[in-house]
Formats: structure tokens, C-alpha cells, sequence
């Protein structure tokens, strides 16, 4: 029997391009977990959204007889941008961290991590596959927009997220360390266990790839052609889809100076988490 009008008891905040689908995939199938009807609500996020009313956001779970944890999966919770244009770029509330501790003070929370200059070329690309961002625009040229690189500030995020929740409250999941193959099912069980469910259930499909990127052909499709794109890459030979010439190119000096912005970040976000990250350069 389905039940509405239940608050959540944990959120994974994110951040983006971080693993955040893999981890819906898995957490979803659990049989003692309820999930909202789509995968990122964006409630709290976005002010069109959050003028709806909790009311509203709660009947989006899906309740049954055996939950026992609720939740959903947001990654850009997490990013506490309080720049003018980046938070109207993305149609976005103020102080996220306060409007869901107002709401919900005693929810667990999932935080991802991931190299933040990674997490910056991903996000470049997904931009570009949107058309958001022109392919021949490099990322120095558009590290300002979309969070790109702000969300990469993983220190002022959860600093800001720490003024509300205490650090107990976290469970921190670190792309290149604990969502390797042969880490999944203890990171898994960690995830079970902070939000109250029996680690022993294994989801079907761990070890798939999720989020899998598009070639650099189809981005550049995407963006130039999107009305016949389909067309076009139905009609393009593998080999000629497959040249070098259409990749989209971060260079390694552009990847070095994303680096040495983030390089302070990176060591204060090792400091307030309590573990060195494999992708810290000191």
C-alpha cells in the first residue's frame, strides 16, 4: 500500500559528474528504499521548484510497506554558489544548506567527490552535448559558467553545509578510490548502513557504466545539427566518426592551470573530510 506525504531520511547532494547516477542505479533497487519519482528533483535548488511547497515535494516518493529510508539525488545540492550570475544562470535558491536543514535537520547525507579538474572536463563536455557551450570555445574560456569550475570548490561547499549539519551526518564517496570495481560492494555497504537499510542486498548491474559519454563526433552533431543529427550519424561511416579531427581537445596546460586552482581546495577539503585524496597534489 502506498503511502504520500513522507519526508525524506537521507539526500545524496552530489556533487556532478561525480558518480551520483551509478549510485541512484544501486541505492534505487534496494527493497527498503523509497526514491522520488525522478531521479533529481531539484527542489531545493531551484526557486521554481521550491515555491511548490514541501507538500508537494513529498508526494513525489514513492512510499511502500517495507521502507525504510527515503531519498533522492541531486548533485547540485551541494554546490553553494552565492555568485549573482551563477545562481541565475541556473534559476537558483539561496542558501541551500539552511533550507534543508530547515526542513529536514536529521537527514543522513551522501556527498561524491572526484578530482575537481576531472569533474570540470566532464562537465565541459555534458555543456557542450547540451549546447550550452560552443565546441570551439576551450574550458578556460567558460570556467566561469555553469559552476564548471566553482563546483569544484568542494571545501567552501561543505564548510558551508557544515554550518547546519554535523560532520557525522556525511558519508563521503570518492570517485577514483571507492567506486573503483573491486570497491563497489564494501562502498555499498557503507551507503546501506549510513541510511539504515541491510548492507548484505547486492543491486543487479554493478559493475555497469553509467553516464557513458557521447563521442566527439556526436557533441559536435549535437550542437551544430541538432535538428538532423540522428540523420548524420546514422549516414556517417564508423571511421570517419571516429577521426581525431573532431575531437575536442583539453590541452595539458589547460588541465594545469584548472590544477593550480584548485590545489588549495583540494587540501583544505583532505583536512575537513579527515582523508587524503589520491588526486591532491601535496
Amino acid at each position: 500500500m502506498k503511502k504520500h506525504n513522507t519526508a525524506p531520511t537521507f539526500l545524496v547532494l552530489g556533487a556532478q559528474k561525480c558518480g551520483t547516477t551509478w549510485l541512484a542505479n544501486m541505492v534505487s533497487q534496494h527493497p527498503d528504499v523509497s526514491v522520488a519519482t525522478k531521479k533529481e528533483m531539484h527542489f531545493f535548488d531551484k526557486a521554481y521548484n521550491y515555491q511548490k511547497g514541501l507538500n508537494w515535494y513529498e508526494e513525489q516518493f514513492d512510499i511502500t510497506s517495507t521502507t525504510k529510508a527515503i531519498g533522492e539525488f541531486t548533485p547540485n545540492y551541494f554546490w553553494t554558489s552565492e555568485d549573482e550570475t551563477e545562481v541565475n544562470e541556473e534559476s537558483g535558491t539561496r542558501n541551500i544548506p539552511k533550507l534543508v536543514f530547515d526542513a529536514y535537520p536529521d537527514l543522513q547525507l551522501i556527498v561524491c567527490l572526484r578530482n575537481p579538474v576531472d569533474r570540470a572536463i566532464s562537465a565541459y563536455y555534458h555543456h557542450i552535448r547540451n549546447g550550452r557551450i560552443k565546441p570551439h570555445q576551450s574550458i578556460l574560456d567558460v570556467t566561469e559558467l555553469y559552476g564548471i569550475e566553482s563546483m569544484g570548490y568542494y571545501d567552501i561547499h561543505l564548510s558551508n553545509w557544515m554550518k547546519y549539519y554535523s560532520f557525522e551526518k556525511f558519508l563521503f564517496v570518492v570517485y577514483e578510490e571507492d567506486i573503483k570495481d573491486e570497491c563497489k560492494k564494501v562502498t555499498l555497504e557503507k551507503v546501506f548502513s549510513h541510511i539504515g537499510v541491510d548492507v548484505g542486498f547486492e543491486p543487479q548491474n554493478m559493475f555497469s557504466r553509467y553516464n557513458s559519454q557521447n563521442s566527439h563526433f556526436d557533441m559536435r552533431t549535437r550542437h551544430y545539427l541538432p535538428i538532423i543529427r540522428d540523420v548524420v550519424r546514422r549516414i556517417t561511416p564508423t571511421r570517419i566518426a571516429k577521426n581525431k579531427i573532431w575531437r575536442i581537445n583539453v590541452k595539458d596546460e589547460e588541465r594545469k592551470v584548472l590544477a593550480d586552482k584548485f590545489e588549495l581546495h583540494n587540501r583544505n577539503i583532505e583536512n575537513l573530510i579527515g582523508r587524503e585524496l589520491s588526486y591532491s597534489s601535496k
